[in-house]
């Protein structure tokens, strides 16, 4: 009789201990179910991310596209040959020059960069230069002594690169053709002895030069300015444009019929003279 009863409690015991069993087995499997879910939502969410990113477009170039392909595919004109010593010819004619002037007048990006093909180097716009200063001191304006005392310090190229079409590298302007991007070559002297300074300005192709900025040296200049005006007139050609030496003029400056040639004071000790295009009143 008692086996009897003992058997029910036996069963009631394990069925006890297989639904405990069960009972814990189950939150583990949804726990694990669970955890699985999540982590395949959190993977499918970092990939979607990646995915948005690789559709993105590409970062925008910060600099402008036809600066860099005048830069790079500029025509190659052929420079005249280095000058002698002393020379004083700009090599352009009054047209050319007229042409240059008015496309560096043109609104467009400016920048420094290195010569492009056809474009004198450094060294070549040095010499340009120092054959043009020389020039104007064998024709006694400038003191040879003082031009003596002065030497290379640097020189920058400045291109003026202006809007053009896609893939044009070069523009037509009365009949010349000139590079979409510009170039001058500015080139600096130092005198150490009182801090003097001469920055000139020349055309990056030809050499020739478009001004010329003395500071803190007036022994330098042995006549009086118009003088100096004279000389490089005759540098410039503007006879060609209608010019006349026995024509009166005014103090300071020259004028053709495109043309004005200025001497221009910063102060008692600094003085420029530039060569620009006439601005008609």
């Amino acid at each position: 009789m008692k086996g009897r009863k003992a058997l029910p409690n036996i069963i009631g015991i394990l069925l006890a201990i297989v639904i405990m069993a069960g009972g814990i087995a189950i939150p583990i499997n949804l726990l694990n179910e669970q955890e699985q879910r999540i982590i395949g939502k959190s993977y499918n969410a970092t990939a979607d991310s990646y995915d948005l990113v690789s559709m993105l477009p590409p970062p925008r170039q910060t600099s402008p596209a036809n600066e860099h392909s005048a830069e790079t595919t500029t025509p190659a004109p052929t420079p005249r040959p280095l000058p002698t010593t002393g020379e004083l010819i700009s090599g352009m004619s009054v047209d050319e020059l007229y042409v240059h002037l008015y496309a560096w007048s043109m609104n467009g990006i400016s920048a420094y960069r290195e010569p492009n093909s056809g474009e004198l180097n450094m060294e070549q716009a040095v010499a340009y230069v120092k054959a043009v200063m020389q020039g104007i001191v064998d024709m006694g304006a400038f003191s040879a002594d003082a031009w003596g005392s002065y030497h290379f310090i640097e020189a920058q190229l400045l291109s003026n690169t202006v809007p053009a079409a896609a893939n044009e590298t070069s523009l037509i302007i009365d009949g010349i053709t000139v590079p979409v991007s510009m170039g001058r070559w500015i080139v600096s002297f130092e005198n150490e002895t009182d801090a003097g300074k001469i920055t000139v300005n020349c055309d990056a192709i030809t050499g020739t030069i478009y001004q010329l900025r003395i500071v803190d040296d007036m022994s330098l200049l042995q006549v009086p300015p118009d003088g100096l005006l004279n000389l490089l007139a005759a540098y410039f050609k503007l006879p060609d444009d209608g010019w006349s030496y026995t024509e009166n003029q005014s103090p300071g400056s020259i004028m053709s019929e495109r043309f004005e040639l200025l001497f221009q004071t910063e102060n008692s000790n600094s003085y420029t003279f530039s060569l620009n295009i006439k601005i008609d009143n």
